[in-house]
């Protein structure tokens, strides 16, 4: 386990309040929302992330000042989110999972479900136009 650098530990606990779940399995839930929060940090395309890992990127978003200096101090800027078409991000996500993927080796298919089944209508936008 990680162990989740960097996101306060109230955070985590509201996520497992809200969904149910015994601390340490919040705790791998932000294990990897942060793995999926560094691989956006290291490309200028759009990712998106798989279901699991938006709903717990949902929450960690209702804490915006947590989530902006958790982004500020990990990554030097925001990683913004950007609801759109499923559509649009099928292919995002296939991107996103494989540079995963490289980055962690196996995934757990739980956060990172293999296939275009995994997307969902998140995901982070592209850095190009800003570039």
């Amino acid at each position: 386990m990680m162990g989740v650098i960097n996101v306060p530990s109230y955070v985590v606990s509201c996520y497992a309040e809200q969904h149910k779940l015994q601390r340490t399995e919040a705790v791998s839930h932000f294990d990897e929302l942060v793995k999926f929060l560094k691989v956006c940090a290291s490309t200028q395309e759009r990712c998106a992330p798989s279901e699991q890992l938006d709903r717990t990127w949902h929450v960690f978003l209702q804490f915006t000042r947590e989530y902006r200096a958790f982004c500020v101090s990990s990554f030097g800027r925001m990683i913004d989110h950007d609801p759109s078409p499923r559509e649009k991000n099928i292919e995002a996500y296939l991107r996103t999972r494989q540079i995963a993927e490289e980055k962690y080796g196996i995934l757990d298919s739980v956060f990172w479900p293999v296939g275009a089944v995994g997307a969902t209508c998140c995901g982070s936008p592209s850095t190009l136009a800003a570039a």
